[in-house]
């Protein structure tokens, strides 16, 4: 009980010295709560922007590889087309040499087909003409000339329509193989037309799609710098609110108290401090005090049921008692009956 009342008087006093900190206690919840919410504000907000920036520039560099990519592309498309102008002008040189060698060869059939047409001393005139033309071999077509042959004149003639036969035959196939390469190159015309047209269409779109993107990113990106930079003003505003803030407690926490008040407010802690101790212990007491009580408790209603089975023993045995002193008293009547009856 000294105790409780010792606990009970030091209560009373932390409780008289708890109301002197109020206003400085009160100040510190207000300026804590204001900062730590907006702190907590520009904290999630400042957050949220750096991860809408880190989700642009992610988007900004998958739309630059593919940028990368797509010109990667577009430099193996051109090397094709390269390529394929490349075998075209080939193919044209090899078509315009075919031509050449067909005009000659039509020549020389138009020469052999005149050489044909014309009589035997004609034939000799050109020859000879032919002949003289050479300075070298002149006297020895002279003398041919002047004696010829029947059988070199008909060898000659044979020999002269095999050649124009065969230099026909080679003019059908160059001009077979020139019309075949005509129409591969055609062919190769319309394909490189086709790829071309294909591919800037397709380049147009990726293009378009491209730049669309990469001015909404930017413009994204200049949203969010912005943003940032005024998350970063705020930020700065509320440090800068914070140190006034502690500036401005520091200078009531040293008007408000004196050393007095201080050495006050710690002997009043210590007492709190011996108080709470003096409770543990107290409390600690009251629960072994709890436990005795359970267990007294307990014992006592083993011993009251003990007493009951006790007495309804007793009741029992007195039950049966009186049974047998009714038993004892019957006997007591009937035996002086029997005593009257010997004496008659």
């Amino acid at each position: 009980e000294e105790q409780q009342s010792a606990g009970r008087g030091q209560g009373g006093g932390t409780r008289q010295g708890q109301w002197a900190p109020a206003p400085q206690a009160g100040l510190q919840s207000a300026a804590v709560g204001v900062f730590s919410s907006a702190s907590s504000i520009d904290a999630r907000y400042v957050e949220e922007l750096e991860n809408d920036f880190f989700e642009l520039e992610d988007k900004y560099d998958t739309l630059s590889k593919e940028k990368e990519e797509l010109s990667s592309e577009l430099s193996s498309k051109l090397c094709q087309i390269d390529e394929l102008q490349g075998a075209l002008e080939h193919y044209r040189e090899k078509i315009s040499i075919l031509e050449r060698r067909c005009l000659h060869f039509e020549e020389e059939v138009k020469n052999y087909r005149e050489r044909l047409r014309l009589p035997e001393s004609d034939q000799q005139h050109t020859i000879a003409a032919r002949a003289g033309s050479q300075p070298k071999f002149s006297t020895s077509t002279d003398e041919r000339s002047a004696s010829p042959s029947i059988d070199l004149k008909t060898a000659n003639r044979d020999e002269l329509i095999k050649r124009v036969s065969y230099v026909e035959e080679m003019y059908r196939e160059m001009t077979e193989e020139n019309e075949v390469l005509k129409e591969e190159i055609e062919e190769m015309q319309r394909e490189i037309e086709e790829m071309h047209d294909s591919f800037q269409e397709e380049g147009r779109d990726t293009l378009r799609e491209m730049q669309r993107d990469l001015e909404s990113a930017n413009k994204t990106c200049r949203i969010l710098q912005f943003k940032l930079r005024k998350a970063e003003r705020r930020f700065d505003q509320c440090e800068s609110e914070r140190a006034n803030l502690e500036e401005r407690m520091s200078r009531l926490e040293s008007e408000l108290y004196s050393e007095a008040d201080v050495g006050h407010i710690r002997a009043l802690e210590e007492e709190l401090r011996v108080a709470k101790e003096v409770g543990v212990r107290l409390n600690s007491e009251l629960d072994m005090l709890d436990e005795k009580k359970a267990y007294y408790e307990q014992e006592n209603r083993q011993l009251k049921e003990e007493l009951q089975i006790t007495n309804n023993r007793r009741i029992s045995v007195e039950n049966e008692l009186g049974r047998m002193k009714l038993d004892v008293e019957k006997l007591k009547s009937e035996r002086p009956l029997q005593v009257t009856d010997k004496n008659r």
